[in-house]
């Protein structure tokens, strides 16, 4: 009896505890994980469509898109925070960043139900944000500082930023029959080229905004009001102090397109970025940050509300780029080359510091930067650096050389230039030799000076100098060849060395001060030379023969007008007449041109 009572109640527990157990399977919920993970995926691609979602996805994915139009392709980085569940509910906290300004970050809440064993997320705008409602959308705007000014040395703006007005035919307002009449009559009044443009009107969309042209405020031709169809839209230019002012250096700005875009994502089209030269290389200096305003606004046909503001970065202006170039003297020099009918040169530098305050360009040099990058054999100007070698090796002023007709080397006959005086023939001393230019006894101190005294004498002149400028600048180049025509050639500056204007200015500079010298342009960011010194006995002689082509050499045209320099000429071609560079170094007090 006993038994079959303890089997009766083992019997009973084991069957009570077999339907808790069932009991608990039966009513254990999935995890909703999975389905908060897939929203979490969907807002970040900005597609919510294969989703479980009530009412349907389509219905949440036309919304979505309604909401966040203004956005455009801005798309939110979500991370998903913790699960809380109530009954047959979810609550998953979201943790949304938008890629705006320095970003744009809250939290948010999605809910989830339990229908038929499955999750579905329930949607409601606030998904997107707590504050949205069914009524409201998301508004981005953004706001663009006035681009900084690069200025010049005594603080006067090289190039600014001014207000302006686009020009252009809004053909949204303009019936087709119009499209060509228009725009011939609109090129005509302000001078642009009438083909292009009516092609360019003919070629875009159907609603565009065609831009013609962009003039300064106040500088707008009146005719512009008679065209049917015109639209004249506010923004803002760079103007410097003239079209041409320093424009191989200033660089300049444009418009953002497809392929900027695709490059820097925090930019839009229209806005205004540097283009090429100092505008492109300090590009985000000058333009600042952009601020940027989110706010909650009706939708359409709804009611209207007060708008909301959720977000908010202020632009911050940009810093301005001070450089060391006199606006006067730059005016001055692209006055001189202005009627140059070929590509001509002029840079001029603080001696004493190798600040830069001219670098100005013929009109045929268009915008290439050939006063400050250019590559071009210096010829005889080189026999500074040749000089600077000879005296590192023992040479004075009266060290006698010999100034022969000529000089051969593996067949390859020099000669001095036609016009060389006869009285400068035969020994020489070495100054007289330098101040009439002499091309063969130069040459001939390739028995004595090696390659690597030529490149030291050059550094310590600033001649080969690599460094960052901040600009695009070519300080030389002193090639090491087994080619003896080449190592001859050399001393008189060519064969393979080349040099920019700017190069050459560095040379005179650092003999006239009598230090090495680097030049640089950008407040800020002179560079330290690493060069061996030039000696006061080394900058003495270089400044008493540079002195001697004044006074009674090839540049004794100049004398009264500058206190020393050095000319030359290097011939290039192979048609007869040659053509050559010409060139002339000079300073004068605490000048320095080439």
């Amino acid at each position: 009896m006993l038994r079959r009572l303890l089997i009766t109640a083992t019997l009973t527990t084991v069957l009570l505890t077999g339907c808790t157990s069932l009991e608990f399977l039966r009513t254990k919920k999935p995890a909703a994980d999975k389905v908060a993970s897939a929203l979490v995926t969907g807002l970040g691609k900005a597609d919510l469509s294969g989703l479980p979602i009530l009412p349907t996805a389509s219905q949440a994915q036309h919304e979505y898109q309604e909401i966040t139009r203004s956005l455009g392709e801005i798309h939110p980085d979500v991370e998903l925070g913790k699960i809380t569940y109530q009954d047959e509910k979810a609550l998953a906290d979201l943790q949304i960043t938008y890629p705006i300004g320095d970003g744009w970050k809250y939290h948010s809440t999605a809910e989830l139900r339990l229908v038929e064993d499955n999750w579905q997320i329930v949607w409601q705008p606030k998904l997107l944000h707590p504050q949205l409602t069914n009524n409201t959308k998301l508004v981005l705007s953004k706001t663009t500082p006035r681009r900084a000014a690069i200025n010049g040395s005594n603080g006067l703006a090289l190039v600014e930023q001014v207000p302006a007005i686009r020009i252009g035919l809004d053909k949204a307002n303009l019936p087709k029959e119009d499209w060509v009449s228009s725009a011939k009559q609109l090129a005509k009044i302000l001078k642009i080229n009438a083909k292009n443009y009516v092609a360019k009107v003919q070629n875009s969309g159907d609603k565009a905004f065609v831009i013609a042209k962009v003039a300064i405020q106040g500088k707008l031709p009146p005719e512009v009001s008679s065209v049917k169809g015109v639209y004249l839209q506010e923004t803002e230019t760079s103007m410097s102090l003239s079209k041409t002012f320093a424009a191989a250096i200033l660089g300049t700005t444009g418009q953002v397109t497809a392929e900027t875009l695709a490059n820097n994502g925090a930019l839009k089209i229209g806005d205004t970025v540097g283009i090429r030269g100092l505008q492109a290389r300090y590009d985000q200096q000058l333009r600042g940050e952009p601020g940027y305003l989110v706010k909650i606004v009706s939708r359409n046909n709804a009611n209207p509300i007060e708008p909301k503001l959720v977000f908010e970065q202020k632009a911050t202006t940009g810093e301005p780029l001070n450089l060391t170039m006199n606006a006067d003297l730059q005016a001055e020099a692209e006055d001189l080359l202005a009627n140059q009918s070929g590509v001509a040169s002029l840079v001029a530098l603080r001696a004493s510091t190798g600040e830069i305050l001219v670098a100005a360009n013929s009109p045929a040099a268009k915008l290439n930067p050939f006063a400050t990058a250019g590559h071009y054999p210096p010829g005889s100007t080189f026999k500074i650096v040749t000089t600077l070698a000879l005296l590192r090796n023992g040479y004075t002023p009266e060290t006698k050389v010999n100034c022969a007709e000529e000089y051969v080397v593996d067949g390859k006959k020099f000669t001095n230039y036609p016009e060389y005086p006869d009285d400068g023939i035969g020994e020489v001393p070495l100054a007289k030799a330098f101040a009439y230019s002499c091309n063969t006894a130069f040459l001939a101190a390739a028995e004595e000076i090696s390659p690597e005294d030529l490149a030291d004498a050059a550094a310590s002149l600033g001649l080969g100098v690599q460094y960052d400028s901040g600009f695009e600048t070519f300080l030389g180049e002193i090639p090491q060849s087994d080619n003896q025509i080449a190592k001859t050639a050399a001393l008189i500056g060519q064969g393979q060395v080349v040099a920019s204007p700017l190069a050459m200015a560095t040379v005179i500079a650092s003999a006239a001060s009598g230090k090495t010298q680097v030049p640089w342009l950008i407040r800020g960011q002179q560079p330290t030379p690493s060069a061996k010194p030039l000696s006061t006995n080394e900058a003495q002689t270089l400044q008493l023969l540079l002195t001697k082509v004044v006074s009674e050499g090839t540049a004794n045209v100049l004398d009264g007008v500058v206190t020393g320099a050095k000319t030359g000429t290097a011939q290039f071609g192979t048609e007869q007449p040659y053509q050559y560079h010409a060139w002339m170094l000079a300073y004068h007090e605490d000048i320095a041109v080439a």
